[in-house]
């Protein structure tokens, strides 16, 4: 595209007013050019009306190939140019799966975008070693799909080696989807683009509807009730007194724990983190290494920041007054969580409390399925909203877009980049996000050329809308030979092309338009909808901009972060055991603070206030 701002504006302009259909935006329905789809069924436009566009020669690029097609979104290769075109690709491919032929969304792609993918799928285990191998070497294949390359391989093999193609212009020119998607999501943008300005990979583009999802504090209404307290905590030394009102319900009884959870997956002092300001939405041990933005907007990594003296200081109160587990560093995860699924503890962190049902037990001491009981058990757990103290008077919880990077780039050898482009773009339609992770519809329009029984949406007896999809019929394989990895992500991502969201053009495809669940809602017939929805109720209104998921490095300065990290997060570890169980007196936490500084976490933090700059330029 050579009149970019031009074109920039009148792509705003047209989503502005809700039009569906305008400039290169290319055609999201799927006709079939015949052979195998013959055999089947015939793959026709879809039952909802797409996005249909006309290209005019303006808006091809000057140097386009005349045999690429970019007046719809298959072919990809026009039929009539007597042009055959052949990508070699790389599969990263999960245990069990299928073969090439045997695939769906292979198989259809070829069929309709007269394009031949030569792919060949490279085994789950062996994926980084075979990556490395043909980065190292410069063989490529054309393609390489959800090889998981790495930011340090992007500014590498791309920025620096130019082994890999800088998709940045092809984009522009080429993947009208994927551009207007990454306009409207300008994080995921950001995290795609190197310091020099290039992509060099494309992933999926997700929504950022919900909060919830890292990790929640629970507590539980029965001990609340049951020491008297009507009030959630809204603050740190609330929630420390309400955990000593736990305690003495239970005076003596080693077999009750006022704070559930141990230092590992379930980490319940990683709330004081939280509460101090150093921005968490996870409550694992490891979060102790995270880089944060402070509410003050400078970057800090959690282990080396003043703060954490405090954390240090107030965690071993609450193991010195026995508020969390005396074996706290040595007992495991199905412990403590039985002591949940027991209702032996009074607050729990977890991602999700549904996690604790099989562990819940009936009023005989039996571990039970009653779904009434297990809705009861539900219900009891509260989730906590972000807490302030002394420290920080801001509520904070910190929401990533969950961007990732390295799930489709293109070799700079490749021949034919532009069929490449268009094949990518394809994925960023709201109808083909559809078809690639979840396949045809069950007795729909397009084929499923006998490799799946397809998805589908219908009405039980009681009227209710029930989805049926590939895992609940075990054909997730069937579809794609390795993960979903590039398109449009999550129910809730609104995708330019037609103003909708994936759900809710889903619903229409299966003839139920305007019948989808409300954006951002939670399914309330099921207990754990139910209490994923309250903990969205009580993080939404505390979000805010977590330290970027994606920053680049180069291989030298990569090399340096590692060979530093491994070093100071491993003596984090260790004297934070020594601190919060008194074997360190917790009157040397200044001293620790100097001691991991000079080893080398002051040099990390220069190096990630660098990337964050980074991050930020290419925010703009």
């Amino acid at each position: 595209m050579r009149n970019k701002k031009l074109w920039a504006m009148f792509l705003s302009i047209c989503m502005t007013l809700g039009i569906t259909a305008c400039g290169n935006t290319p055609n999201t329905g799927t006709e079939s050019k015949g052979s195998k789809a013959e055999e089947s069924s015939q793959v026709q436009e879809s039952t909802v009306e797409s996005s249909t566009v006309e290209e005019s020669e303006s808006n091809i690029p000057a140097d386009c190939p005349d045999y690429v097609n970019m007046e719809s979104a298959v072919p990809f290769v026009k039929e009539d140019s007597g042009e055959e075109v052949t990508l070699t690709m790389w599969v990263a491919a999960q245990d069990g799966a299928k073969d090439v032929e045997d695939t769906w969304l292979w198989t259809y792609l070829q069929d309709v975008g007269n394009v031949k993918l030569e792919i060949t799928l490279i085994p789950w285990s062996s994926k980084g070693e075979k990556k490395n191998l043909a980065l190292s070497t410069g063989d490529l294949p054309d393609i390489m799909y959800n090889m998981q390359l790495s930011t340090t391989d992007m500014v590498t093999y791309g920025q620096e080696e130019h082994i890999l193609a800088d998709m940045s212009t092809l984009i522009e020119d080429y993947a009208p989807n994927l551009n207007a998607l990454l306009e409207a999501n300008p994080t995921h943008k950001a995290a795609w683009t190197t310091p020099d300005g290039g992509i060099y990979s494309a992933s999926l583009v997700k929504d950022e509807i919900t909060v919830s999802g890292g990790y929640e504090m629970y507590v539980n209404q029965d001990w609340l009730d049951e020491a008297g307290i009507t009030e959630l905590p809204t603050t740190l030394d609330e929630f420390t007194d309400m955990l000593r009102a736990f305690k003495a319900l239970h005076e003596g009884d080693d077999n009750y724990v006022p704070l559930g959870g141990y230092w590992g997956a379930d980490c319940p002092t990683q709330v004081i983190l939280q509460a101090l300001g150093l921005g968490i939405n996870s409550f694992r041990s490891e979060v102790i290494g995270n880089k944060v933005i402070k509410n003050d907007g400078t970057v800090s990594i959690i282990y080396a920041d003043d703060l954490y003296a405090e954390y240090l200081k107030i965690a071993n109160q609450w193991y010195e007054e026995g508020l969390i587990s005396q074996d706290y560093f040595t007992i495991d995860w199905k412990t403590t969580r039985a002591q949940a699924g027991e209702s032996l503890c009074g607050a729990y962190p977890q991602y999700g409390m549904d996690t604790m049902l099989s562990f819940v037990k009936d009023s005989a001491g039996n571990l039970t399925t009653d779904e009434a009981v297990l809705d009861e058990y539900m219900e009891k757990w509260i989730p906590l909203s972000p807490m302030t103290s002394e420290w920080n008077d801001t509520p904070v919880v910190p929401k990533s877009n969950g961007a990732t990077i390295g799930n489709f780039v293109i070799a700079e050898s490749c021949e034919n980049k532009e069929v490449a482009m268009r094949l990518l773009d394809w994925f960023y339609s709201t109808e083909n996000s559809v078809l690639a992770k979840w396949g045809p519809m069950k007795d729909g329009e397009v084929s499923t050329y006998d490799l799946t029984d397809g998805w589908s949406i219908s009405k039980d007896a009681e009227g209710n809308l029930v989805e049926t999809n590939l895992r609940e019929i075990g054909q997730e394989l069937n579809i794609y030979s390795g993960y979903y990895a590039i398109g449009g992500e999550g129910d809730n991502l609104v995708m330019p092309d037609t103003g909708m969201t994936i759900i809710e053009y889903r619903y229409a495809m299966a003839g139920y338009e305007g019948q989808a669940p409300e954006r951002g809602a939670f399914n309330l017939s099921d207990r754990s909808g139910r209490l994923k929805a309250k903990a969205e109720a009580a993080l939404r209104p505390y979000a805010a901009a977590a330290f970027p998921s994606v920053i680049y490095l180069d291989q030298e300065t990569a090399t340096r972060v590692s060979d530093i990290s491994a070093v100071v997060s491993n003596y984090a570890t260790t004297e934070t055991a020594k601190f919060i169980t008194g074997e360190r007196p917790i009157e040397e936490a200044d001293d620790y603070l100097a001691e991991i500084r000079a080893m080398g976490a002051d040099e990390l933090l220069e190096i990630y206030k660098q990337a964050y700059q980074d991050y930020l330029a290419n925010m703009q």
